[in-house]
């Protein structure tokens, strides 16, 4: 059955942004509503919260050999097709799913996207994967509501695909904490 959801997102000048919380640990991150990427992308480096250069460099450093450990142990392979950036450069990423992700407060459900470990991600990305399964509706000059969504949004674009299970990283990652 389809979840009922009714959330919106926070707008900063012509952007749309929604809080994703779940993820790695409960931090929240912050994605962009973006209708022009294929998949969400999450870069590694925007897993790790802002601390001093060098301890976030120490986490990152561990974080990195963490998944590395985790996708050789799952049998994860790279997207065949490479996707792409707005500036034409490939990116490898490995497609993935973190379990019990919130969105804006709502249920908690699996969230499909595929992870860079390249830093060329500034920003997380919702994309048409994810926002194909959504009712939404774009006020004029105003925010998107999201009034509906399917209980796994994002997961038929990742159906035969052997996907990243993010749980062994979680425990792997705050088990080290």
């Amino acid at each position: 059955m389809d979840l009922i959801a009714s959330f919106s997102s926070q707008r900063v000048r012509t952007f749309q942004f929604f809080k994703l919380r779940g993820i790695l640990d409960d931090d929240t991150l912050t994605f962009l509503f973006d209708t022009g990427a294929a998949y969400s992308v999450i870069g590694i480096n925007n897993l790790i919260p802002s601390k001093s250069n060098h301890e976030s460099d120490e986490q990152l450093l561990a974080l990195e050999k963490i998944i590395r450990d985790e996708i050789k142990k799952q049998g994860v392979s790279e997207r065949a097709q490479r996707l792409k950036s707005a500036n034409n450069i490939d990116i490898i990423t490995y497609p993935c799913v973190s379990r019990g992700v919130s969105i804006e407060g709502s249920k908690q459900t699996d969230f499909y996207f595929d992870l860079a470990l390249s830093d060329y991600i500034n920003l997380p990305l919702l994309g048409s994967n994810f926002t194909d399964d959504c009712n939404y509706t774009h006020k004029i000059n105003g925010q998107i509501i999201v009034s509906g969504m399917k209980d796994s949004p994002g997961a038929e674009s990742y159906y035969g695909i052997k996907t990243l299970d993010f749980s062994g990283i979680k425990k792997g990652y705050i088990g080290r904490s």
